[in-house]
């Protein structure tokens, strides 16, 4: 990547989410800063983390990182760091929320005392349960209306928040994904054999379910639709993650289950590549990495059509089936349970196609035009922000 052209592009960027922490929103974001940071962007980075017991300040290469509690303490905190923010001197380009209503509150109201656009990006579940709960619900409001511009992850939340909120300058921003970080070794192939060789049956379609496997997963939705299908025999599912209730697989008399704790990508890779097809049986969804990590290494997708996945297409990349409907998942599972080696190949060849159109690259370009968008026309030039240091004791 290249540096950002004719753009003193920087960034105060708020976030519920961020690494180390595990989840998709915490992942997507460490890609999005690192991402532009390689391409000269300045990023203050303040993380409201609800692990977090005290503050912390730490310096980085074209910007800084900061942790604040995001629980009871979080308000003191925030006020505690706004007269920090404003001896910088309004140094910054935007202000950014990614994901969550605690950010977008936070962002709303430093962008309006510094005077910067303010930028939200919303990344799925911010918005899908937030808008049910009144006190969210009128702080994203509030964020959306004085947005600059608001990035959503998936075309269907863009669709949504524009219908809710027309006066809303709403555009799709969906994930990327740094293909380089998702090739198949020869080694990564062999530990995939080994590990179907020593774990499934022969003859028996294997199906993955990775990550953190919540109630809007749709593992219930999955599990009903493999106990009505008559397939369980022939099918073994492969379990790398954290589900909610370790009994529910062995409710499903017949089906082979091998579950494992969640695993660094080193050791993911050879688990994807053991799987005929991997599940998103999602009930709700904003764009899964897990969806295009998948793709990028030609494992075909059993997938509801819920969030990101409605760029996957049924029966080129999969099976894909209406979100919550166990029945046409049924029918879905029933579709990867016939498909032939050439079927198989098939999709594995359009799931690298779709990984290829969703690059890191594009992704970066995507941020890179909506804050060109938004930029101020006399947008302080500054080399550095030293004013927004760690405070003793603490942030």
């Amino acid at each position: 990547m290249g540096v950002i052209p004719n753009l003193n592009l920087r960034l105060l960027w708020l976030t519920a989410r961020y690494a180390p922490g595990r989840g998709g929103m915490a992942v997507s974001c460490d890609r999005a800063v690192h991402a532009l940071r390689r391409r000269g962007a300045w990023i203050d980075l303040v993380h409201l983390s609800r692990a977090a017991t005290g503050a912390s300040f730490v310096p980085r290469e074209n910007g800084s990182e900061r942790v604040l509690p995001a629980g009871e303490e979080a308000p003191h905190e925030l006020a505690a760091l706004w007269p920090q923010l404003a001896e910088a001197g309004g140094g910054w380009t935007h202000v950014v929320a990614f994901g969550g209503a605690l950010p977008a509150t936070a962002a709303s109201v430093y962008a309006a005392w510094l005077g910067l656009p303010l930028v939200v990006l919303l990344r799925g579940n911010d918005f899908d349960t937030g808008v049910y709960l009144p006190e969210r619900r009128a702080a994203l409001e509030d964020a959306l209306r004085r947005a600059a511009r608001v990035g959503c992850v998936t075309e269907d939340l863009r669709r949504r928040v524009q219908r809710l909120y027309p006066n809303t300058a709403a555009v799709w921003t969906p994930n990327g994904i740094d293909t380089a970080d998702w090739r198949a070794l020869p080694s990564d192939r062999a530990r995939a054999a080994a590990f179907r060789a020593q774990q499934v049956q022969p003859g028996r379609k294997v199906i993955g379910l990775f990550g953190d496997l919540k109630a809007k997963k749709g593992v219930d939705l999955l599990l009903e639709a493999i106990a009505t299908s008559g397939l369980a025999e022939a099918l073994h599912l492969v379990i790398v993650g954290v589900l909610p209730s370790t009994e529910l697989p062995r409710a499903v008399p017949g089906l082979a289950m091998t579950s494992v704790p969640p695993l660094p990508r080193t050791d993911l890779i050879p688990h994807l590549l053991a799987c005929d097809a991997v599940a998103l049986p999602s009930l709700y969804e904003g764009f899964p990495n897990l969806l295009l990590e998948a793709a990028a290494l030609g494992v075909p997708l059993l997938a509801s059509a819920a969030g990101g996945a409605g760029v996957l297409r049924d029966g080129v990349h999969g099976a894909v089936f209406r979100s919550g409907d166990a029945d046409d998942c049924r029918r879905a599972l029933e579709r990867v349970a016939a498909a032939d080696a050439a079927t198989l190949a098939g999709w594995r060849r359009a799931c690298k196609r779709l990984a290829a159109q969703f690059t890191l690259e594009r992704e970066c370009e995507r941020y890179l035009d909506l804050f060109a968008e938004t930029a101020a026309p006399a947008a302080a030039q500054v080399a550095h922000l030293p004013a927004i240091g760690g405070r003793k004791g603490g942030a």
